[in-house]
């Protein structure tokens, strides 16, 4: 991206350079001014790469849309999917953020006021049943949209059994929006019910994150083979993403055994990332409930980790 391209962006919308800052200012929650963006037009200083991801987000006309999805409880599902969505919104993206937990952990750690979104019920589970439209749930929280779940996504889950497309609802509410967005994050329940389900059958990709450790790496065949399931009979075009190991501990000889199996056995099958380390100051960050890839320092290997992996799998969008 060089600066006569973004001088014409910026005309095109009718903006002077204190103008076009403020407008990206608001969209990336960045600090940018008249002289930055002067700078970058007379080509005295780079584009940065979040400008110029924001500038390019246009091209494609609808998000793809990415479940974390892992049957079993405490694989990180709920912290990729947050901090996933967050690096991909500092990288100049428009993001959704889709709770279809009736744990709803994603909702509460994003920021949203729960309290007044359930007195409303502006929340997933309206949607789903067909009382509300998507559009009428999204909030606003902390630089990206989220669509809010509550307690009663799990009523839903054993009530909707007996419905027309019990599994196919997400995925008709989604469209309304998809248009709208650049990428939508689905975070989903620990175990493989119509709620993951209907997940895996809205999304265009799926992610599993993993904690390297004996026990919990034995799921992920499960779940391979239920996505295959779900290719064959309601998505066909359903991609994995890959493995996510998190939480890694490269000192302790069990999980660096671990991700060497994870290696071995999807070698040529299905892409293992870089795992994403287990710090304290990501500890931190989930006690004291806020985003670990806004709040801490860009050099924490935790968010080095997240913006590494929402730029790799930008890139293959």
């Amino acid at each position: 991206m060089d600066g006569d391209l973004l001088k014409a962006y910026r005309r095109k919308r009718d903006l002077t350079q204190e103008g076009f800052a403020h407008y990206l200012n608001e969209r990336l929650g960045r600090s940018y001014d008249k002289a930055k963006v002067s700078r970058w037009e007379n080509g005295r200083e780079p584009v940065p790469d979040a400008v110029a991801a924001f500038m390019r987000r246009g091209t494609r006309t609808r998000a793809r849309v990415i479940a974390t999805a892992n049957q079993k409880g405490g694989q990180t599902k709920s912290s990729t999917a947050l901090n996933l969505a967050h690096a991909f919104a500092l990288l100049g993206k428009r993001v959704l953020l889709v709770d279809a937990d009736p744990q709803a952990s994603v909702t509460l750690a994003a920021g949203v006021d729960l309290e007044e979104r359930m007195a409303r019920g502006a929340v997933l589970a309206a949607v789903l049943d067909e009382r509300m439209a998507i559009g009428d749930v999204v909030v606003p929280a902390n630089g990206i949209d989220v669509v809010p779940s509550d307690i009663s996504l799990a009523e839903f889950e054993v009530s909707v059994l007996s419905r027309p497309g019990p599994e196919k609802r997400l995925k008709r509410a989604l469209s309304d929006v998809r248009q709208a967005y650049d990428e939508i994050i689905i975070d989903t329940p620990p175990h493989l019910g119509v709620l993951t389900r209907n997940a895996l059958v809205a999304a265009t990709d799926v992610l599993i994150p993993v904690v390297p450790a004996p026990l919990d790496v034995p799921g992920v065949p499960l779940l391979l083979r239920t996505i295959e399931q779900i290719r064959i009979y309601e998505n066909p075009d359903l991609n994995v993403l890959g493995i996510l190991p998190n939480r890694f501990e490269a000192n302790t000889s069990v999980q660096q055994a671990t991700l060497q199996q994870l290696l071995a056995t999807y070698a040529g099958q299905v892409r293992v990332f870089e795992p994403i380390r287990k710090t304290t100051a990501m500890d931190q960050a989930v006690y004291n409930g806020v985003i670990a890839v806004r709040a801490l320092p860009r050099d924490n290997p935790v968010v080095q980790g997240y913006m590494r992996l929402a730029e790799e799998i930008s890139d293959e969008a």
